[in-house]
C-alpha cells in the first residue's frame, strides 16, 4: 500500500514521466485520437481505464499550464493517483533495470490493451522486495523464467507475476459491449430519455456497425415515460427497466452520485454504464446501463486460471524458492482464494508439480480510499496458499507483499 499525499504526488507522477519520455507520449496521444474516431463515451472510458496515464499527464498539463505551476491537491483525481502510485514503485526499482528492459516497459507501461496492468503488478511486487532490503535480478527481455529473482543475506526467491482480467469469464468482447453501450445511450439522448435499463445480450464478439444499432434501438425505445418497460430484439437480445422524459427530478446525491451508487449496485456478472443527459450539455437527467452478455462455464473458466498458474509456475521449475503472485480483476473479497474447493485444488497440483514453488499469493480488485494523511491509493486484499512442504520457519522467512510473516 502507497500513501499519496499532497507533497509527494507531483513527484511520484514525474518519475513516471520522465521514464516514459515526451516522444513516447506523443506517439501515444496520436494513437488515441485514432482510437476515439469515431466518438464513443464508453470506448472511451474503457481505454482509459486500461491505460489510465497518458489522461493523467494531459490532465496535469492542464492543470500546471504545461509545467509552469504546481500540481495541487484539488486537481488531482483517480488518474494522477494511479499515476503516481505507479510512479512511487517505479522509483524503488528504476535502478535496477538494464536499457533492453527498460525500453520494453516504456513500450508496455503506455500500452492501451491490457499490458500495462500487468506491468504495474510486476513494479509494485518488486518495489515490496527492494523495500525489504532485497536486490533484484531481472530477467531479461524474452527469455523464460520469472521476472525476477530477489536476494537477501544468500537467500534468492523467485517470483512470477500473473494478472487474471474479467475476461475470462465473459465472452462478451470490450468492443461490442462499448457498441450497445453507446447506442443505447445515443438513442436515449434522441428520444430524452432517462432511467436505468438492464440488458442481456447473446452477443459476444460480433463486429457491429452502430449506425445500425441506433436504428434499431430507436425503433424499440417508448416515446416517453414507462414506468415498467420491456422489450425483445432477435440480435441485441432483452432489455427491462424504466424510462423517464427528461428533464428527470435530480437526486439529493447529484447525477454523478446517482450514477455511481448504480454502478456500485450491479451483479457482479454484469457491466455497468452511464453518462448523463442530454449528451454533452447541462444535465437534465442520466441513464443507468447494465449489461450482461454470455459467460464462460465454471468449469471452463476453472480450466483456463489452471492452466495460466501452471504456466506461471513452469517459469518457477529452476528455482530454489519460487513465489507466484496472481491478481484477479473482478474479485473483492479474495478470501474465497482460501476456502477450500477449485483454488485449494489448484495449489495442491502447482506444489505437487513444482515443489520449489513456495507459495501462491492472490490479490483482489483495488479500491480508492482517502484518509487525513492523503490518500491510500488502489487498496487491496491479500490471500497466500503455502506449499506445505515448506515449515513454518521457512515461511516466516518468505516475505509476501499485503500479508503478514507465515
Amino acid at each position: 500500500m502507497v500513501t499519496i499525499t499532497e507533497k509527494n504526488i507531483e513527484q511520484h507522477i514525474k518519475t513516471l514521466r520522465y521514464f516514459v519520455g515526451q516522444p513516447r507520449i506523443d506517439r501515444a496521444t496520436k494513437e488515441l485520437s485514432g482510437r476515439l474516431t469515431p466518438p464513443n463515451r464508453f470506448r472511451e472510458m474503457l481505454i482509459y481505464e486500461n491505460q489510465p496515464f497518458l489522461g493523467a499527464f494531459h490532465r496535469i498539463d492542464r492543470a500546471t499550464k504545461n509545467g509552469i505551476g504546481r500540481l495541487r491537491w484539488k486537481d488531482c483525481g483517480p488518474l494522477e493517483y494511479r499515476a503516481a502510485e505507479v510512479g512511487a514503485a517505479l522509483g524503488q526499482i528504476e535502478a535496477g533495470l538494464s536499457p533492453e528492459l527498460r525500453q520494453q516497459m516504456v513500450e508496455r507501461i503506455l500500452n492501451f490493451e491490457t499490458h500495462s496492468a500487468a506491468l504495474q503488478l510486476e513494479w509494485r511486487t518488486a518495489a515490496h522486495y527492494t523495500g525489504l532490503g532485497y536486490t533484484l535480478e531481472w530477467n531479461p527481455v524474452n527469455t523464460p523464467g520469472p521476472e525476477f529473482v530477489a536476494t537477501r543475506d544468500g537467500q534468492a526467491i523467485a517470483v512470477e507475476c500473473k494478472r487474471l482480467t474479467r475476461m475470462a469469464k465473459e465472452q462478451l468482447s470490450n468492443r461490442t459491449a462499448c457498441t450497445l453501450l453507446h447506442s443505447l445511450a445515443s438513442a436515449a439522448d434522441r428520444k430524452r430519455l432517462g432511467g436505468h435499463i438492464e440488458w442481456t445480450t447473446p452477443l459476444t464478439d460480433e463486429k457491429l456497425d452502430s449506425e445500425t444499432v441506433l436504428t434499431e434501438l430507436l425503433a424499440l425505445l417508448p416515446d416517453g415515460t414507462s414506468r415498467a418497460w420491456s422489450a425483445a430484439h432477435a440480435t441485441y437480445g432483452t432489455l427491462t427497466g424504466h424510462w423517464q422524459a427528461l428533464p428527470m427530478a435530480r437526486p439529493v446525491t447529484g447525477w454523478k452520485g446517482w450514477l455511481d451508487h448504480q454502478r456500485a449496485m450491479k451483479p457482479h456478472d454484469t457491466r455497468s454504464g452511464g453518462c448523463t443527459l442530454p449528451l454533452d450539455q447541462t444535465p437534465e437527467g442520466a441513464l443507468s446501463i447494465w449489461l450482461r452478455g454470455p459467460r464462460f462455464t465454471p468449469e471452463e473458466h476453472a480450466g483456463w486460471i489452471k492452466k495460466q498458474v501452471m504456466g506461471a509456475a513452469k517459469q518457477l521449475k529452476d528455482a530454489a524458492i519460487g513465489v507466484i503472485y496472481v491478481e484477479v480483476e473482478g474479485v473483492d473479497d479474495v478470501t474465497v482464494f482460501s476456502h477450500g474447493g477449485f483454488y485449494d485444488d489448484l495449489g495442491y497440483v502447482v506444489f505437487e508439480a513444482f515443489p520449489k514453488v513456495a507459495a501462491i499469493c492472490w490479490i483482489g480488485e483495488a479500491t480508492d480510499d482517502r484518509s487525513q494523511a492523503g490518500l491510500l491509493v488502489r487498496q487491496r486484499r491479500y490471500c497466500a496458499q503455502w506449499n506445505g512442504a515448506f515449515t513454518k520457519e521457512e515461511r516466516a522467512a518468505i516475505p509476501l507483499m499485503g500479508l503478514e510473516p507465515a
